[in-house]
């Protein structure tokens, strides 16, 4: 828990710190990773509340049981999603999806996925105070999370299939590339059998 939690700090600095890492791609895996920290807080209140005995402690593992595993599902299947509209609908993608529409659609899901979750205990279908997870609570919120993993797997085959359809419009020629001394001065550079004298080498 703590080794990942410090790589995980470690993802969210050096994103957070790069200009060149703010677009939207790595946005979701700094959510990703926030959100690992956030299950990790959880395993550690729910230590403190065993090892204390403290009802506190308790009753926030209660309503926050399977909330962060719920988020980091979600956030797996857009991250995918983003992956499959970057390779099939790349113009589009190009001018829809901006860090600051990440951002938003991000936060949007977590905060539908709390009130969704959360919400048998604020209509008083379930009550916090009795400190006691409900089974059926959990299975339907399961039920949910297969659900994702399911579409995540489609959605993942549908990403490999349409790399491979763009490589195969879009073949790959690499060139041969010959670098060598012809003199003190200049190199000559063999590109698919074209010679060209290019500049003066420093020696």
């Amino acid at each position: 828990g703590v080794a990942g939690a410090l790589i995980n700090l470690t993802i969210i600095t050096i994103m957070s710190l790069s200009r060149q890492l703010h677009y939207p791609r790595h946005i979701y895996w700094a959510a990703i990773s926030l959100t690992y920290l956030t299950y990790i807080a959880q395993l550690f209140n729910d230590m403190i509340g065993n090892y204390f005995n403290s009802k506190i402690a308790c009753q926030l593992y209660v309503l926050h049981a399977s909330i962060p595993y719920t988020v980091l599902s979600f956030y797996l299947m857009i991250a995918a999603f983003d992956r499959l509209f970057a390779i099939t609908r790349y113009e589009w993608y190009k001018r829809r999806v901006t860090n600051k529409n990440v951002i938003q659609i991000l936060i949007g899901v977590y905060v539908t996925t709390f009130a969704g979750i959360t919400s048998p205990f604020w209509t008083g279908h379930l009550e916090v105070a009795k400190c006691t997870v409900n089974m059926l609570h959990m299975h339907c919120v399961m039920t949910v999370n297969v659900v994702i993993a399911v579409v995540c797997v489609c959605l993942h085959v549908k990403i490999f299939i349409a790399s491979r359809a763009v490589l195969r419009r879009y073949p790959l020629n690499p060139q041969r590339t010959i670098v060598k001394f012809t003199s003190n001065r200049f190199i000559s550079i063999s590109i698919q059998g074209t010679k060209a004298l290019c500049c003066p080498s420093d020696t």
